[in-house]
């Protein structure tokens, strides 16, 4: 046996109710947040400092390029082997990965490259427990109060138990011929770089050298230009695209 639904009673003097308005912030669109500034990458934030030089065409221009590409492919690999095999292992590289170039000039790369890393003067760069293409980030001030965040790669860095050395090498066809020579976009990427690796180690001296890998030369800017230049790049005094 079912029942049957009762009727609900209705108040017939009971008002309908209406409905509260939306509060406007619900038709009005969110306000646009301010983007982060992206990562400033020295080797090419800093108006590309190889850019002017780098090798683009002639026949120089091209032997250069590949000249550096092979240096720098040696400065990368030979430090890992023992130095009784570095020879025999630089003469397998010319072979293989210095074809684009005459003869003489990948013995005289060679040549160079044992020379350089030989040198007691660098001797820690390219010593045991040295690194290669070593990724860093950090923060870096900009202007009064910003700080903008920094990404990029040193070629080499040594940690010692005084000080730390990083070097950054350049594959630009024509190399400076002294400190007074080197690009100031050069300097403030260098600039950058040391002073990332000071954040992590405040309590060491920071060198700085470039390699420039078509001549192997090697420079070493003071470190009172490099804060120099960081100073004014952090004011806007050089331009960061």
């Amino acid at each position: 046996m079912t029942s049957r639904p009762q009727p609900v009673a209705v108040d017939a003097s009971a008002q309908p109710t209406t409905p509260e308005p939306a509060p406007d912030w619900l038709s009005r669109p969110p306000p646009r947040e301010a983007e982060p500034a992206p990562p400033l990458k020295p080797s090419s934030a800093l108006t590309a400092a190889d850019a002017p030089d780098r090798p683009v065409d002639g026949p120089f221009l091209a032997e250069a390029a590949a000249a550096g590409r092979f240096a720098h492919l040696l400065l990368q690999m030979l430090p890992e082997i023992t130095p009784e095999r570095r020879e025999a292992v630089a003469s397998a590289l010319a072979t293989s990965r210095g074809v684009a170039l005459p003869e003489p000039r990948r013995e005289a790369i060679v040549t160079e490259a044992l020379a350089l890393l030989a040198d007691p003067a660098l001797a820690a760069l390219f010593g045991p427990g040295s690194l290669a293409e070593v990724p860093i980030t950090g923060l870096l001030a900009w202007g009064a109060s910003e700080r903008r965040p920094v990404s990029g790669q040193i070629d080499r860095l040594a940690i010692l138990p005084e000080e730390v050395i990083i070097a950054d090498f350049k594959t630009t066809a024509r190399p400076p011929r002294d400190l007074a020579a080197i690009a100031p976009t050069t300097l403030a990427q260098l600039a950058v770089y040391r002073a990332l690796v000071g954040q992590i180690y405040p309590d060491r001296r920071v060198r700085a050298l470039l390699v420039y890998t078509a001549t192997l030369t090697r420079l070493e800017p003071e470190a009172a230009v490099l804060d120099t230049l960081l100073a004014q790049l952090g004011a806007g005094g050089m331009e960061a695209a």
